[in-house]
């Protein structure tokens, strides 16, 4: 990522803690719990050892039967299957095919993703155990706004599942950067 992107990045993580993570202490809405997909990037493999760390076993498309993992990327009540068409156990981290921001069609390329109901790290008493843990995975520290570059765009997914984001906060943010391209992901079908 460029210097410019990487400032960019850093001026809308700043924006998300001053204008939404004030409001997270309050909020009720089901960002740890499972609703919204928790991406573990390929080139952040001391977020994968953080849940392995918990016991979360690891799954590859190659053990997986794709049509159901890709089933649970676009909607996230369909069970995921092995090859041999068992239910996967949750909670584990498996293999998922990418998809395109703007035609969502999938891509060959993978990231990791965490399936399970709720997130391993989240208790209702204390919130999530692993906040201030470095190893959390950039789609945790990012939530409810992910920060992405392909090429010379800039995008922003906008995840309306999070309490915190009202359409008055999107237009802040679109007006506070207009040179991002916001994409609103809607909370998956229940």
């Amino acid at each position: 990522m460029s210097l410019e992107n990487e400032m960019l990045r850093l001026s809308v993580r700043r924006w998300v803690s001053a204008n939404v993570e004030p409001y997270c202490p309050a909020c009720k809405a089901s960002c740890c719990y499972g609703k919204v997909i928790v991406n573990i990037a390929k080139d952040e493999p001391q977020a994968l050892s953080l849940f392995k760390s918990a016991g979360l076993e690891v799954h590859t498309l190659k053990e997986l039967d794709l049509q159901s993992v890709k089933g649970w990327v676009s909607n996230r009540s369909v069970q995921v299957m092995t090859q041999d068409k068992r239910q996967l156990k949750k909670p584990c981290i498996i293999e998922v095919p990418l998809r395109d921001p703007f035609s969502r069609a999938f891509l060959k390329e993978t990231d990791h993703a965490l399936y399970a109901d709720r997130c391993p790290f989240y208790f209702e008493d204390v919130g999530c155990s692993v906040h201030e843990d470095t190893r959390r995975p950039f789609s945790c520290v990012e939530y409810p706004v992910c920060f992405e570059t392909e090429g010379n765009l800039r995008m922003a997914s906008v995840y309306l599942a999070c309490g915190a984001i009202t359409p008055e906060v999107i237009g802040e943010f679109k007006e506070r950067f207009p040179e991002v391209r916001v994409m609103i992901i809607a909370p998956p079908k229940k």
